[in-house]
């Protein structure tokens, strides 16, 4: 599957910890960038959402460009994480939830082909 400029694509799941996230695939310029929603849980900071994130959905091949602040959506108190996947010359996520039941996804940029794979579930 590919992408062009006007696409953006979403998905959604469950972290280990049983909490429902939603997850964005969307280009700014010459980058692709991934949101994940995930509900904010008491006593929890970013770097612990963070963690639970990338351990279970995100996996870095280059430069860790990311950044996880807390959001509203509905009135409800949200954590976004947002992460740089590639831009027109590196790639900086390899893997990370894009489509249900897809196992992998490129992005085009004139000639060059970035492939992005879908992590496979960890059992606990």
């Amino acid at each position: 599957m590919t992408t062009n400029d006007d696409t953006i694509y979403e998905t959604e799941g469950i972290l280990p910890d049983r909490r429902r996230y939603q997850a964005e695939l969307w280009q700014l310029g010459p980058s692709y960038h991934m949101t994940i929603f995930t509900p904010q849980t008491d006593g929890e900071s970013a770097d612990d959402v963070a963690q639970k994130i990338e351990a279970a959905l995100i996996q870095f091949c280059g430069t860790q460009y990311r950044r996880v602040e807390p959001v509203f959506r509905a009135s409800d108190p949200f954590w976004s994480y947002n992460v740089v996947v590639c831009d027109d010359h590196d790639q900086f996520v390899s893997h990370l939830p894009i489509i249900s039941r897809t196992e992998s996804f490129s992005v085009w940029y004139g000639d060059r082909r970035v492939e992005l794979l879908t992590p496979r579930p960890r059992h606990q």
